[in-house]
């Protein structure tokens, strides 16, 4: 009885909790749902809400369309009654249409030409800017190739450039002009070393041509035309260094014949500085030895730097010899030069006897220098000596014809200091009537307005071994 009543308690205590359980899920799920009811009924609110808000705006639309349809029915109404008034306007406003359609279509078709013609017009421009291009190249070649020969001549070559030389280099300067028109462009497209030898090329020409002028602007643009390392180029390119020792050297030459002595030699400083390790050359320092030669007052430094020189090439000639060769025809000419100079540093202080040894040295290495002959002649006579002293001049006169310079010099300057001498010389021969050729020569190439660009040009003086204007040599000529 009492396990039985044990488990009659045992199983009223699990029914009680069953009856719990199922009380606490019907709880829940009556929870859940009034939840899912109450959300139900949310939803259905609003969109009953949303459709009422389109139902709306339907309507109005509605409403907007049908006075809009009226609207233009009274509009229409209203058009036909003014038509029936009055039809001619009604016409002409329709004619006054055609006509703004009739402008625009014109406006149109003129519109169309013109882009055809500007079409046409930017055809062209690209035909001559090809053909531009097409001939600037042709330029180019043209004068690299005429460039390459003048750059292969000394300097002393081109004072003695033959006719057909002479005509290339005036064909190289017409395209210089044209090609170096802009001068950044030209050396941004072919190089500062191209553009740079052209124009000093031409610069050189020039100066030989007696365009001083011209030969200034062309050296002082080829100066323009330098690397941007210009000091690293200059140690680096020898090429490159010539350029600028060269174009220093032909400004010194503009400046002694035609301006300033001392600007002169600031520029022949520059190009000896420049030329200080090249050991065979002699025409900077030879021509700055003749630019003091003409400043008062440094006869003496000035014979100190040519007998250097003449040392010097004379250890070059020792030096040849040895190996069984010779000066060559330049280097022949700038010793004879040298020792012109050096006589002459010696008749500028009355010292005859010094000068005339110079000058018959100078003879004895070139028998028809005529310029050593009419000295020697000059010191000889003031030593006493007129028979041998004609005989100098007449040889002199002699030498000046067969070397036909008179005719071959390009240089006005040169030219008329020959003339002078060879007038001179042929007065001290009795030879009259080449006196009087000559000296219409020199009167020529001396009279009149000589100056250039604010420039005048001046004259070696065989009388005084300086220089003068050309007044002062035709006075000496006449004297």
């Amino acid at each position: 009885m009492i396990r039985l009543e044990e488990r009659v308690n045992l199983a009223n205590e699990r029914a009680d909790n069953a009856y719990k359980l199922l009380q606490f899920l019907g709880v829940f799920a009556a929870v859940v749902l009034a939840f899912f009811s109450i959300r139900d009924t949310i939803i259905r609110w609003k969109e009953k809400q949303r459709q009422r808000g389109i139902d709306e705006i339907v309507m109005d639309m509605l409403n907007l369309q049908k006075a809009s349809a009226a609207q233009q029915v009274r509009v229409g109404a209203l058009h036909l009654a003014q038509v029936e008034l009055s039809p001619e306007k009604q016409f002409a406003a329709v004619k006054n249409v055609n006509d703004v359609i009739e402008v625009v279509r014109s406006t149109l078709d003129f519109r169309l030409q013109q882009e055809a013609k500007v079409a046409e017009v930017l055809g062209e421009i690209e035909r001559i800017k090809a053909e531009r291009e097409r001939t600037k190249k042709q330029k180019v070649t043209q004068a690299l190739a005429i460039l390459d020969q003048f750059k292969k001549m000394s300097r002393m070559q081109f004072a003695a450039l033959t006719d057909e030389q002479y005509k290339r280099g005036i064909r190289l300067q017409g395209l210089a002009n044209d090609l170096t028109s802009n001068l950044e462009e030209f050396v941004a497209e072919q190089g500062f070393e191209v553009a740079g030898s052209l124009l000093y090329a031409c610069g050189v020409i020039a100066y030989y041509d007696n365009d001083v002028v011209e030969a200034r602007d062309y050296l002082d643009h080829a100066a323009q035309c330098r690397a941007s390392d210009h000091e690293g180029e200059l140690a680096s390119n020898l090429s490159y260094l010539y350029r600028f020792a060269f174009i220093h050297y032909f400004r010194s030459l503009i400046h002694k014949n035609w301006g300033d002595i001392s600007e002169a030699q600031h520029e022949i400083e520059q190009s000896a500085k420049l030329l200080k390790d090249q050991a065979s050359e002699f025409l900077t320092p030879v021509t700055r030895t003749e630019i003091l030669s003409y400043i008062v007052g440094d006869e003496e430094r000035c014979r100190a730097d040519l007998q250097g020189l003449i040392q010097r090439i004379a250890d070059l000639e020792g030096g040849l010899k040895n190996k069984g060769e010779e000066l060559d025809a330049n280097q022949v000419r700038l010793r004879n030069r040298m020792l012109l100079l050096l006589g002459n540093t010696h008749f500028q202080q009355n010292a005859f006897a010094e000068a005339l040894a110079q000058y018959t040295k100078t003879i004895g290495f070139s028998s028809n220098d005529y310029y050593a002959l009419f000295s020697a002649a000059q010191c000889v006579g003031e030593l006493g000596d007129k028979i041998t002293a004609t005989d100098h001049f007449r040889k002199s006169l002699d030498a000046i014809e067969l070397s036909g310079d008179l005719r071959r010099k390009r240089e006005r300057t040169t030219r008329a200091v020959i003339a002078v001498i060879a007038a001179k010389a042929a007065r001290s021969c009795d030879d009259n009537e080449r006196r009087e050729r000559y000296a219409r020569e020199a009167r020529e190439l001396l009279s009149g307005n000589l100056t250039v660009g604010g420039l005048s040009p001046k004259f070696f003086s065989p009388t005084t071994k300086r220089l003068v204007n050309a007044m002062e040599l035709l006075k000496e000529m006449d004297l």
